[in-house]
């Protein structure tokens, strides 16, 4: 069995037996320290991990971080910040993980609640951890590019200089995907001024100019996902041999998937978003679950995508939703305010 094989078994193992860790410790104990091990990391050797490091001065007073992985000379390479299952990692949590990075020489930072691990490092000010992370995964929801990321924490391949690499070409593609996502929505000027030069405008760039040109922008972009989306289409109606239905195995739920990572912009940033089929029985229709971190009771919408009339509905106060009807992947952008104001719910949910 492969690394990647094994992350996989992991995933599964994770998915059956997160319920149980109701607690921080029983999170440490059920899926923390079992990922660790999976990575080649021995718990019961002082060399590979110390728990309750101390992340600072002194003996006594010193903050503990919960665990360190070390590098077998005595010096922590890797700081984690453990948190309970059912805990949704936020700011303030990432706010105390940073204290620890700056009173240790480490350059890697985790904060995890065994099922989402989030990565962070400096790449903006050295020793100053970033506020945002370079790296995010659900263990239960890996992908193959994961998986690649991941095998190099693994004892005896992690390396400095390259878990460095990673993350700044993850942040670059992270800005480009922002840039281009600016770009499609026709609100960047200086791309607007660009395309204009490459087609040739023959009048002067003004801002008027500008202003005429964001809508035939948006509108050629959401004609080429269209064109995107009914090849797709086709394709999936001329495959019979489909994966499970639970399965996100097609590039149609990928274009729907990632038209609500565009939607949501800025907002996800810190976030991974994933996406589960869910079949029903004739006449009810089936429908693509987008949830936040692939924790199912965090919902940002259902997309009713395999029938005529394709519908998006998004939960403004459980039980209730806002239903919007689209035709495209495109059509999604256009409910952006109401799809980020159910990702603030979730993230800061309303109390009473």
């Amino acid at each position: 069995m492969d690394f990647n094989d094994k992350l996989q078994a992991f995933g599964e193992r994770v998915s059956r037996v997160k319920d149980s860790a109701t607690t921080e410790e029983a999170t440490k104990m059920y899926l923390i320290v079992p990922f660790l091990r999976l990575l080649g990391y021995d718990d019961t050797n002082p060399d590979d991990i110390k728990p309750e490091y101390n992340a600072g001065f002194g003996v006594n007073q010193a903050p503990k971080v919960d665990y360190a992985v070390m590098d077998g000379t005595g010096q922590p390479i890797i700081i984690i910040e453990a948190k309970c299952q059912s805990t949704a990692l936020n700011d303030s949590h990432a706010s105390q993980l940073a204290q620890y990075f700056a009173a240790t020489p480490v350059r890697l930072g985790i904060l995890t609640n065994g099922l989402v691990w989030r990565c962070y490092t400096d790449l903006q000010t050295a020793n100053i951890m970033d506020n945002a992370p370079f790296f995010v995964f659900n263990v239960s929801e890996l992908t193959t590019a994961q998986m690649a990321v991941i095998a190099k924490i693994r004892k005896g391949q992690f390396d400095l200089s390259g878990m460095t690499g990673i993350a700044q070409e993850l942040e670059y593609t992270k800005r480009v995907k922002t840039f281009l996502s600016k770009c499609f929505l026709g609100q960047d000027d200086n791309f607007v001024k660009l395309v204009l030069a490459g087609v040739e405008y023959q009048g002067n760039r003004t801002s008027n100019a500008v202003a005429t040109f964001r809508p035939i922008i948006k509108r050629v972009f959401a004609s080429l996902l269209d064109e995107r989306f009914q090849n797709d289409t086709v394709s999936l109606e001329g495959n019979n041999n489909q994966a499970d239905g639970n399965t996100l195995s097609t590039n149609m739920e990928d274009t729907w998937l990632e038209a609500v990572k565009v939607a949501l912009g800025d907002a996800l940033t810190g976030h991974t978003l994933q996406g589960e089929k869910h079949t029903r029985a004739n006449p009810l229709p089936s429908y693509l679950s987008v949830m936040l971190d692939g924790l199912r009771h965090k919902i940002i919408c259902r997309l009713y995508i395999y029938e005529r009339k394709k519908k998006l509905f998004i939960r403004k106060h459980h039980p209730d939703e806002i239903k919007h009807y689209i035709d495209t992947p495109a059509d999604v952008q256009s409910h952006s305010g109401d799809l980020v104001r159910q990702l603030r719910n979730i993230l800061t949910p309303i109390t009473s």
